[in-house]
């Protein structure tokens, strides 16, 4: 029901001029029983002889997204850094039929041990890395969503509540716009290039 996140000593969340911020809440109620839902974001300012660094990040989707009626289904999807990142934060962003999201370190080759696990897709729980994890350019992460569809109905990839995603987000230092984490292959075929 409540959350806190600290950045470091000296981390900031610099806000760029000219930036739209959006701060948005997504609650699904699956009772028939009305229920109020809110949210709130503290800002805090600090001198600029006290900040040592900023973050930045953003979210990877996987937008091949297709689980048959009545099966479960899995896809993972491989992205690697274009920019040396130290990442604070990994989170998960699955609809219902979600059942598992992992997330492996990726050296550009093979996947290591599992770094993040969430297996309630309402409660997508937001991790910390202390210290965080080094990740240099040309690595990065594979990430796994597990789905299982007890419908009479295909799901695929869209934005509505009768879709499905498979998300994974990353807040990391130092702030640079222009980081990525380039999506190299998927469970499906898809490969992109850089």
């Amino acid at each position: 029901p409540e959350g806190e996140i600290r950045l470091p000593d000296g981390v900031v969340a610099n806000l760029p001029a000219g930036i739209d911020i959006i701060h948005e809440i997504h609650y699904v109620n699956p009772t028939d029983v009305a229920v109020e839902v809110s949210t709130y974001v503290n800002a805090y300012t600090l001198p600029t002889d006290q900040v040592t660094s900023g973050i930045w990040g953003g979210q990877v989707r996987d937008e091949t997204i297709h689980v048959p009626a009545g099966e479960s289904a899995t896809e993972w999807s491989r992205c690697v850094m274009n920019e040396d990142v130290e990442v604070h934060f990994l989170a998960s962003h699955t609809h219902e039929l979600g059942t598992e999201f992992t997330i492996r370190q990726f050296d550009g080759e093979n996947t290591g041990e599992v770094i993040y696990s969430n297996d309630d897709w309402h409660d997508p729980k937001i991790t910390q890395y202390d210290p965080p994890l080094v990740v240099p350019a040309g690595t990065g992460f594979e990430w796994t969503c597990d789905f299982m569809n007890p419908t009479d109905r295909d799901v695929n990839y869209g934005s509505t509540a009768e879709d499905e995603m498979c998300n994974m987000t990353m807040v990391h230092t130092p702030q640079s716009l222009s980081a990525w984490c380039d999506v190299v292959e998927t469970s499906d075929g898809v490969i992109w290039e850089p």
